[in-house]
This record gives C-alpha cells, sequence and structure tokens, in this order.
C-alpha cells in the first residue's frame, strides 16, 4: 500500500471512530449523493485529495531527499435547526480527532 493510501485511510478510519463532541457517523472517500442517506447518517464526511507539493531537498553533498507535502479535502454535510451550530461542532470534531491521533507514516 502507497503512502497516500495509507494517509488516506489513517484519515478515514479516525474519523469513523470520533464520537465526541460529535459522533461523526459516515465517512467516506467515494463520492455519494447526500440526498439519499438517512438522518441516522449525518454527520457526513467525504474526504478526497486535494493536491501535492513535491521537491528535492539537498542535505549536503550528493544526498538528495525527496520532500512531499500532500492535502486533503473534507466535505461535510451536517442537518439540524442551527446548521452554523452543527457546522461548528463537526469541524470541533474533526480538530480533536486529528489533534489525537498524530500520526507520520512512512517514518522508520
Amino acid at each position: 500500500m502507497s503512502v497516500r493510501e495509507s494517509i488516506a485511510n489513517n484519515l478515514v478510519e479516525t474519523l469513523q471512530a470520533t464520537i465526541a463532541p460529535v459522533s461523526i457517523k459516515y465517512v467516506t472517500r467515494e463520492p455519494f449523493d447526500f440526498d439519499k442517506l438517512s438522518s441516522a447518517q449525518f454527520p457526513a464526511i467525504l474526504v478526497r485529495s486535494a493536491g501535492e507539493d513535491r521537491e528535492d531537498s539537498s542535505i549536503g553533498g550528493s544526498i538528495t531527499q525527496r520532500m512531499a507535502t500532500i492535502n486533503y479535502e473534507f466535505i461535510c454535510y451536517v442537518k439540524g435547526s442551527v446548521i452554523d451550530s452543527a457546522r461548528n461542532n463537526l469541524i470541533e470534531a474533526i480538530e480533536e480527532a486529528l489533534d489525537v491521533d498524530v500520526c507520520v507514516v512512512g517514518t522508520p
């Protein structure tokens, strides 16, 4: 499995396990029609890669190391009577989950 694939899978698994401050009900990397989700499947998140920057880094002499930064985009769907609060709570849940699960993939 590639590093990119490992990162994306880790993001999905981490978000699927999130229960506080909001229990995230549906997380996927596959596009879906949010109109077809039941109320029990909200909040829902679509995780997709959003771009990558690569550069060669010289650390002296002839040794060159390849550095890359990959960005992921979370498309979030919420329901509720106060959408702004639902959105803010979901964002907080995502931030907290990812702060706890700091993972450096591909590092020995």
